[in-house]
C-alpha cells in the first residue's frame, strides 16, 4: 500500500500578558479691639481708618507700593512699621529653588517656577507689564493700577483728584502738590489762576484776598500770603499786619482802637479783624473788650436760643455747639445738648473678629438673623468644605443703614470669591477645589446709617460634591472568580458589564476534539478588554490580548474537560465599567495530539518501548514513528481503541517504505509482532481507515515492546 501524506499547521496563541510675652508697646495691638474707635490694627500697630478698602486682594502684590493685603483687604502700611514677627507656618526656602518671592531675599528678586528671577525694575527681568499694569519697584512684580476713577468727585474732591484716572492728593490735601506760577488752590482742590478782583470783600476774604487784580489765598490758608519778620497773619481779614508792642496795658496801645495781648498791640473789638466776643458777651466800644452779658434767667431751653444756648442751672448759657463734649459723649447739633455717643452692640458669634478667632458654629440651611457688623471688626465664620462641594453664602441686610461686603476665603488663604455691591444684600457661590476649612468674611464698608453698625442675617446652602458614578453589575453577577464561574451554552450572550477589579468567569465543558471559539464585542474608547481560556487548574491555554474593539481565541480540547472563559478589564481610562457581548460557538474536530505533525515519513516520531496514550488517528492524518532495531530483536506492537468510534489500522515497513508486516482487523485493537532479520531503522504508520462514530477521528493508546 502506499503511505498517505497530510501536513497539518497548528497556530497557537501566547498569553501576555498666635503672641509674646510682656507689655505691649504704646499703640500696638493684635487686633482692632486694642485700638480705639476709628483705628484699625495694621502690622501690629494701631491705624487711623481714613479710607476704604475693597476686598479684591489675594496677596500683598495686588496692593499698592505703600499697602499690604490683609484677609483680602488693601491696607495702608506703616510708614515706621514695627518688624513682623516671624511667621510659624510659612515654609522654608527649598535649596533648590524657592516658592515664593521671599524665599528670594529681595533685592528686586522674584520667585517663578521654582527659580529666582529679576523682577520687573530689575536689567534683565523677565517679568514684563502689560495691559496696562504697572511694576512695584518694591515688590518687583507688575499690578493693576489702583483708585482707578474717571471724575473728581470720584475721589473725594478738594483733598483728592482724577488725574490719568487715578485718584491722587489734590491742592487742598495738606499732601498734596502745592500750587506755582501764580496758580492758586481752587475750591476744586485743582491748582488754576487767581479769578480777578477789586477788593478784599470780593474774594471771601479772610480765605482770599485781592492781590494785583487777582484773588489769592489769605495768609491763615496754605500756600497763601506769607508774612514777613514784624508781621503777623490776621486771621479776620487774610492780611499780614505789623506787630505793635511790646505793651504792658491797653492804655499803651491807643484803646480802644487797639488792645494789649499777650505784650503786642492787636485791634480791639470794635475795629475789623480784632478781637471777637463770644456768644456770652458784646463789645464795649469804649474800652475795645468784651464784657460778659450776665444770662437771662430760664426755666427750659425755650427761654434761650437753642440750640447755640441752653438752659442750663437756670440761666442760659452756651450750648455743647460752643464748649464741646466729653469723650463719651457727642453733641446733638438740634437740641445743644451732650449725648451719650451710640455704640455698635455686638453679637452673639463676637469675638469672632479674626481668622484664628472665626465662629463654627454656623450651619447651613434656614438664615441666621440678629447679626451685627461693626466698624471696625470683621465677621468670620468658618466650616468645611470636600472638593466638589457646592456653597452658596447670602447676607441679608438694608444697604441704607451700612454697606455690607463679603468674601469667601479658601484653606489655602487665596480669596475663592466676593460680593461687593452697593444696594441692599450680597451672595456668593462657589464650588470646592481645595478640601479643608474655608472662610466667610462679612466687612461693614460704609456705615451710613443712623445707629453704628448695621444688622444682617446670614444664610449658607451647601450641596455636597454628587458621588462617583458606579459601574453597575449585570444580570450573571456573582461570576467573578474561577470557582464562581457561569456555566454557559453555545450562542450569544449580550447586556455584560465589565467592572475594574470584578473579572467575569464562564464555564463550558469540552470532549476531545471540541474546537471552542469565543469572542468578545465592545467598545474600545470605554476601555481595553482582554479574554483568556483556562483549564479546571486555571492555567491560561489560549488568550486573546488585543487593543481593538473585539477580543476572540480558538482552542481544540485534547480530552474531556472543563474549561473556563475569563473577561477582564485591562484598563478603564472612562466611564467606570465596559458594557460587552460574548459569543460561543463549538465545532467537532479530530485533534492534533502532541507528536504531531507527524504525518509522513520524513516527519516521523522516534519512540522508544513503552505505552502510549492521549493520540489521535485522523482520516486524512495518518501518524509515523520510527525505532531502531538490530537483527533478531523482536517488536510487539498493540495499538488499542475502540473499534465503534473508527476503523484503525497499523503497518510496519523499512526505511524505504517497503510494507513489511501488519494488522487490519474489524474489531477493536490491532496488534502484530516483527523480529527483523537485519539491523536498522523500521517504521510503524497508524492510520484511521475508516470513520465510523459520531465525532470525526478515534483516540488510541500505543503499546511498544521490544
Amino acid at each position: 500500500m502506499n503511505w498517505r501524506l497530510l501536513v497539518v499547521t497548528v497556530l497557537a496563541l501566547g498569553s501576555l500578558f498666635e503672641g509674646c510675652g510682656g507689655d505691649r508697646a504704646v499703640g500696638a495691638c493684635t487686633s482692632a479691639h486694642d485700638c480705639a474707635t476709628g483705628e484699625l490694627c495694621v502690622s501690629g500697630q494701631c491705624q487711623a481708618l481714613s479710607t476704604k478698602r475693597k476686598m479684591s486682594c489675594a496677596a500683598d502684590e495686588e496692593c499698592g507700593a505703600n499697602q499690604y493685603c490683609d484677609f483680602g483687604l488693601c491696607k495702608d502700611k506703616d510708614p515706621t512699621p514695627t518688624p513682623s514677627p516671624t511667621p510659624t507656618m510659612s515654609p522654608s526656602p527649598t535649596p533648590s529653588g524657592c516658592s515664593a518671592d521671599p524665599d528670594c531675599g529681595g533685592g528686586g528678586q522674584v520667585c517663578e517656577n521654582k527659580a529666582c528671577v529679576p523682577g520687573c525694575a530689575s536689567i534683565g527681568s523677565v517679568v514684563q507689564c502689560t495691559g496696562g499694569d504697572t511694576c512695584n519697584t518694591t515688590t518687583g512684580r507688575c499690578e493693576a493700577p489702583m483708585n482707578r476713577c474717571s471724575s473728581d468727585p470720584e475721589c473725594r474732591s478738594p483733598t483728592g483728584i482724577c488725574e490719568n484716572s487715578q485718584c491722587v492728593p489734590g491742592c487742598a490735601d495738606p499732601g498734596g502738590t502745592a500750587c506755582s506760577g501764580g496758580n492758586v488752590c481752587s475750591a476744586s482742590g485743582r491748582c488754576e489762576p487767581p479769578p480777578p478782583c477789586a477788593s478784599d470783600s470780593s474774594c471771601g476774604a479772610p480765605s482770599s484776598v485781592c492781590e494785583s487784580g487777582r484773588c489769592t489765598p489769605g495768609c491763615s490758608r496754605p500756600g497763601g500770603l506769607s508774612c514777613g519778620m514784624g508781621d503777623v497773619c490776621n486771621s479776620n481779614t487774610g492780611r499780614c499786619q505789623p506787630l505793635a508792642g511790646p505793651c504792658s496795658n491797653d492804655a499803651a496801645c491807643g484803646a480802644p482802637t487797639q488792645v494789649c495781648e499777650t505784650g503786642q498791640c492787636v485791634p480791639g473789638c470794635s475795629q475789623a479783624g480784632g478781637i471777637q466776643c463770644s456768644g456770652s458777651s458784646v463789645c464795649n466800644n469804649t474800652t475795645g473788650r468784651c464784657d460778659m452779658v450776665p444770662p437771662p434767667p430760664c426755666s427750659n431751653d425755650a427761654a434761650c436760643a437753642p440750640p447755640a444756648t441752653i438752659c442750663i442751672a437756670s440761666a442760659c448759657a452756651p450750648s455743647c455747639l460752643t464748649t464741646g463734649c466729653s469723650a463719651t459723649e457727642q453733641c446733638n447739633n438740634s437740641t445743644g445738648h451732650c449725648e451719650a455717643v451710640p455704640t455698635c452692640v455686638a453679637d452673639a458669634f463676637e469675638q469672632n473678629d479674626t481668622a484664628a478667632t472665626a465662629s463654627t458654629n454656623v450651619t447651613a440651611g434656614a438664615a441666621i438673623p440678629g447679626l451685627t457688623a461693626c466698624e471696625p471688626d470683621s465677621d468670620f465664620y468658618a466650616f468645611t468644605l470636600a472638593a466638589g462641594d457646592r456653597i452658596r453664602v447670602d447676607v441679608l441686610f438694608r444697604d441704607a443703614e451700612g454697606d455690607i461686603d463679603i468674601q469667601l476665603i479658601k484653606p489655602s488663604g487665596a480669596v475663592a470669591g466676593t460680593s461687593e455691591g452697593t444696594v441692599d444684600n450680597e451672595s456668593l457661590s462657589f464650588t470646592a477645589d481645595e478640601v479643608g476649612r474655608y472662610l466667610i468674611q462679612v466687612v461693614l464698608y460704609a456705615d451710613s446709617g443712623a445707629q453704628p453698625g448695621n444688622t444682617y442675617s446670614l444664610q449658607i446652602t451647601h450641596t455636597p460634591a454628587p458621588p462617583p458614578p458606579m459601574c453597575v453589575a449585570d444580570a450573571l453577577e456573582e461570576n467573578d472568580s474561577l470557582a464562581a464561574a457561569q456555566t454557559m451554552t453555545m450562542g450569544h450572550q449580550a447586556n455584560l458589564t465589565l467592572c475594574t477589579g470584578d473579572d467575569d468567569y464562564y464555564s463550558v465543558s469540552l470532549l476531545p476534539g471540541d474546537q471552542l471559539s469565543a469572542r468578545l464585542s465592545f467598545t474600545a474608547a470605554d476601555g481595553d478588554v482582554d479574554l483568556r481560556l483556562l483549564d479546571a487548574a486555571g492555567t491560561s491555554v489560549a488568550s486573546s490580548l488585543g487593543t481593538g474593539s473585539t477580543e476572540s481565541l480558538t482552542y481544540t480540547a485534547m480530552t474531556a474537560a472543563t474549561y473556563a472563559v475569563r473577561a477582564y478589564l485591562y484598563s478603564d481610562p472612562g466611564m467606570p465599567g465596559v458594557g460587552y457581548t460574548i459569543d460561543l460557538s463549538r465545532t467537532v474536530i479530530c485533534p492534533l495530539d502532541r507528536y504531531e505533525p507527524n504525518d509522513d515519513q520524513a516527519g516521523q516520531r522516534s519512540l522508544p518501548a513503552g505505552n502510549y496514550t492521549g493520540v489521535f488517528a485522523c482520516n486524512t492524518d495518518d501518524d509515523f514513528y520510527s525505532f531502531r532495531l538490530t537483527a533478531g530483536q523482536a517488536l510487539t506492537v498493540t495499538a488499542r481503541f475502540v473499534h465503534a468510534e473508527g476503523d484503525i489500522d497499523i503497518y510496519l515497513g523499512d526505511s524505504t517504505g517497503a510494507v513489511l508486516t501488519g494488522s487490519a482487523d474489524t474489531t477493536d485493537d490491532e496488534s502484530f509482532t516483527f523480529t527483523p532479520s537485519a539491523t536498522g531503522t523500521y517504521t510503524l504508520l497508524v492510520t484511521l481507515y475508516q470513520e465510523q462514530g459520531t465525532r470525526p477521528g478515534n483516540s488510541y493508546s500505543l503499546d511498544l515492546r521490544y
